[in-house]
């Protein structure tokens, strides 16, 4: 909900319960957003905590990534957050947290009020931290796959990803990796984040003399639904092996992608790295664009000689 001022979002707020004693207090229940969805809907928040200096309190809760038995917040399950002090927690367990389905029902909240990839690794280092037992996963697997700036990460979202952009089809993936790639002579190794068991099958093979390793065993759509909507048995595992894989391509000095917050999110972890994407928005599709995407459209980091 956009609001013309400061004073009048903080006085909606503090009707809607959203905004008590300098903390920002909200609960959001939307299952039809993916991992990183989320997550930016969060940097939003972020955003608007920072205009109104309010600490965040946020809790993701959307049952396709809650495991109960983990806590009631799957943001927590992988970050650590702003610690509360004794007072703050009391008055936060003193009534429920304000539940919202749709983040455009936070007032203040825009689609369009983002900070740069730059300042978001700020924003988000300043408040969350990786867990220790996340971040010692994900430097065993970059250890074991050999994952660095010397290496180039290839994200593939084959499923859902089609109002912002036309999908891009295996054969034109490869096409636009391979020129991607030839700009980087000195990389020969790639690691390759996908949910689709299709194009694993296919790029190994289409790729001579370059190294490719992924992570293997995990969750994959193998029909046009997203994984993220799928049923599934473990939804912590789900939210794990996205948030991995993004970490992982994060560590990567080249990122080559189709349109996607998971890779997108690669970005605010590492805001150096070069990003080549294999797509662009078309006609009404610009209008869903949102963080981090939106930027990378902007600074035209595509493809050479990917047609309009």
């Amino acid at each position: 909900m956009q609001v013309a001022s400061d004073s009048e979002t903080l006085r909606l707020l503090s009707e809607s319960g959203m905004a008590r004693g300098g903390l920002f207090c909200v609960e959001v229940d939307i299952p039809s957003l993916g991992f990183f969805a989320h997550m930016g809907g969060v940097m939003s928040m972020l955003r608007l905590c920072e205009r109104l200096a309010l600490k965040p309190c946020i809790r993701l809760v959307s049952c396709n990534y809650l495991e109960p038995t983990r806590g009631p917040c799957f943001l927590e399950y992988f970050f650590d957050g702003p610690a509360l002090s004794a007072a703050e927690s009391r008055l936060v367990s003193g009534a429920p947290l304000a539940r919202i389905e749709s983040f455009f029902d936070c007032p203040g909240w825009s689609q369009d009020d983002f900070p740069t990839l730059a300042q978001s690794h700020v924003f988000w280092s300043k408040y969350y931290s990786l867990r220790p037992e996340v971040s010692a996963h994900v430097e065993r697997i970059a250890a074991e796959k050999q994952i660095g700036v010397d290496v180039a990460g290839i994200h593939y979202r084959g499923t859902d990803k089609i109002r912002e952009a036309a999908a891009v089809d295996t054969e034109s993936a490869i096409r636009h990796i391979r020129t991607s790639l030839a700009l980087h002579p000195d990389i020969d190794r790639v690691f390759v984040a996908s949910d689709s068991h299709g194009f694993l099958d296919t790029i190994a093979s289409s790729l001579n003399g370059f190294s490719v390793s992924y992570c293997k065993d995990e969750l994959r759509s193998s029909s046009e639904q997203p994984i993220h909507l799928a049923p599934v048995a473990d939804q912590y595992r789900l939210g794990h092996e996205a948030l991995i894989n993004c970490l992982l391509l994060a560590k990567c000095g080249v990122l080559v992608k189709n349109m996607s917050d998971l890779s997108g999110w690669a970005s605010v972890f590492n805001p150096s790295q070069k990003v080549y994407l294999m797509n662009r928005p078309s006609g009404e599709g610009v209008k869903w664009l949102g963080f981090p995407e939106r930027e990378l459209i902007e600074r035209d980091c595509f493809v050479p000689g990917l047609r309009l």
